[in-house]
C-alpha cells in the first residue's frame, strides 16, 4: 500500500488543492490528454438526413446498454445528415460522457459514429487509455452531481467540462487498474444475471402449473379481480403536518414498487399519519399502480411483507384467502401485464390511468386452492434465496466501491488479485 496518499475524485472540475499523489501520478487538464468534441442532432425536419449507415448515439442507447462498448444504435444518420449539421464522425475508442439527463453515464464507441449534443466526447491521446477514462468517469459520480446546473433539466455545461482534470497514472498502471476493476465487475454482473434468471424461473413455474392467466388455457373458472378480496384506496397525509411523517410505516408510491415483494420505502408515516389521509394495507396485500406516468410502459405490482400505507395513485387488495393466496394473485397480475396496459387511458393532462372498474373486471383463472398454496410455498422459498443473494450482491457492491477507491489512490500495488 502506498502510504500518505490522499487524492480526490478521478475526474473533477475543481480538484482539492492539498491532495498527495502516488509516485509517478499526475493530475492534468483532461483536454491536454484527450480532444474534446461535442455532438449534434441533424434536423428531424429533413427525413432524407436519416436512415443511412452512420450510427448516431443518443441517450436512449446508453440507458439500455450492458457493457463498456457500443457498436449499434437505435437511430442512424447518413452523409447528408453529417454534411448539413454540426454532427461529426468520431473514431472508435472515443469516450462519450452523458452531460444531460443521465449525467455521469458513459460509454466507449466500438466503431466510428456520431452523437447527440447530450454527450461530451473525448478522443484519447496515446497517454490515456479510453477504458481507464471510462472507469474514472464512472467513479466520479459525486463530483458530477456537484457540477449539475438547471432547475428542470440538470446539465453539466461545456465551460465546466472544459475545466475537467483527470488523475493520470503511468499508462501501464492505467491498464492494470482497468484489468482489476473488470474482474471485480464481472463477479457483480454474474450475480445480477443470476437474480434475473430467478425471476424468469418463477414465471416459468407459474405458467407450468397454471397456464397463461390471460387466456385461461387450463380451463379453471374465471374470477373477476373485483371479487378476489377487499379493495382499498390510499391517500397522502398532509405534508404540512410534521406529526404525520417520519414514522416507521412505509408509504408506498410508484417509486417504491421496484420488486415483487414490498417492505420498505423512502417515505414513511407515523400511526397518526396513517389514520389521517391514507390506509394501512396489511401483510399479504397486493398493491398496484393505477395512475402515473410509469403506466406508459410498465404495470407496477407488489405484495406487502409488512403493514404498509400507500398513496392515492395506488390500489391495494387484501386477498380472500379462501379463494386466492397473495402469491398466486400477485403472479397472475404480473403475468397479465400486457393485457392490463392495454386498459390504460390518459387523463386530460396526459397522466396515464387505469379505471378501477376496468381492472376490477379483469378475470383471472381460479386454480384449486391447494395447488395455489404449493406455488406460494415455492414462491417464498425462491424469494428467500433471492434475498440472500441480494445481501451478497450488496456486499459485493460495497467491496467494489472500496476497491475502486483504492485503485484511484494508487493502493493496488504488487500482484494484487481480486
Amino acid at each position: 500500500m502506498t502510504s500518505g496518499v490522499s487524492v480526490g475524485a478521478p475526474v473533477s472540475a475543481s480538484p482539492p488543492t492539498n491532495e498527495v499523489l502516488p509516485a509517478g501520478w499526475r493530475r492534468v487538464l483532461l483536454q491536454d490528454v484527450a480532444r474534446l468534441e461535442s455532438g449534434h442532432t441533424p434536423s428531424r425536419k429533413h427525413p432524407e438526413w436519416w436512415g443511412g449507415d452512420i450510427a448516431w448515439l443518443s441517450l436512449k442507447d446508453v440507458s439500455s446498454l450492458d457493457g463498456k462498448f457500443i457498436e449499434e444504435t437505435q437511430d442512424y444518420t447518413n452523409e447528408l445528415g453529417i454534411a448539413n449539421s454540426s454532427a461529426r464522425l468520431l473514431p472508435e475508442g472515443t469516450v462519450c460522457l452523458c452531460r444531460t439527463a443521465s449525467v455521469g453515464n458513459a460509454v466507449i464507441l466500438g466503431r466510428e459514429m456520431a452523437t447527440s449534443q447530450d454527450f461530451a466526447n473525448w478522443v484519447c491521446t496515446e497517454e490515456l487509455d479510453p477504458e481507464y477514462l471510462l472507469a474514472a468517469f464512472l467513479s466520479s459520480q459525486r463530483e458530477f452531481a456537484k457540477e449539475k446546473q438547471g432547475s428542470t433539466h440538470k446539465t453539466i455545461y461545456m465551460p465546466t467540462i472544459r475545466n475537467f482534470q483527470v488523475l493520470l497514472p503511468p499508462f501501464e498502471e492505467q491498464h492494470r487498474i482497468v484489468t482489476i476493476l473488470d474482474k471485480a465487475d464481472a463477479l457483480r454482473r454474474e450475480r445480477q444475471k443470476s437474480l434475473a434468471l430467478m425471476d424468469e424461473f418463477l414465471r416459468s413455474v407459474f405458467l407450468e402449473m397454471f397456464g397463461d392467466p390471460v387466456i385461461s388455457s387450463t380451463g379453471y373458472e374465471a374470477m373477476p379481480l373485483s371479487r378476489c378480496g377487499e379493495w382499498m384506496s390510499g391517500g397522502t397525509p398532509r405534508k404540512s403536518s410534521p406529526e404525520y411523517w417520519g414514522g416507521d410505516i412505509p408509504w408506498i408510491s410508484a417509486k417504491s414498487l421496484t420488486s415483487l415483494l414490498v417492505e420498505e420505502s423512502t417515505d414513511k408515516v407515523t400511526p397518526l399519519g396513517a389514520k389521517n389521509g391514507t390506509k394501512i394495507a396489511p401483510v399479504g396485500s397486493v398493491l398496484f399502480i393505477v395512475r402515473g406516468m410509469s403506466l406508459a410502459n410498465e404495470f407496477k405490482v407488489g405484495m406487502s411483507t409488512r403493514d404498509v400505507t400507500f398513496n392515492q395513485d395506488t390500489k391495494a387488495i387484501k386477498p380472500d384467502l379462501e379463494l386466492v393466496t397473495p402469491e398466486y394473485l400477485l403472479m397472475a397480475l404480473k403475468l397479465s401485464e400486457r393485457k392490463i396496459l392495454s386498459l390504460v387511458d390518459s387523463a386530460s393532462h396526459g397522466t396515464k390511468k387505469l379505471n378501477t372498474r376496468d381492472i376490477g373486471g379483469l378475470s383471472i383463472p381460479l386454480a384449486p386452492l391447494a395447488k395455489q398454496k404449493k406455488f406460494s410455498e415455492f414462491f417464498l422459498r425462491m424469494h428467500q434465496q433471492k434475498h440472500d443473494m441480494n445481501e451478497m450482491l450488496l456486499g459485493q457492491e460495497q467491496l467494489f466501491e472500496a476497491l475502486t477507491q483504492r485503485a484511484f489512490r494508487g493502493e493496488l500495488t504488487g500482484d494484487f488479485s481480486c
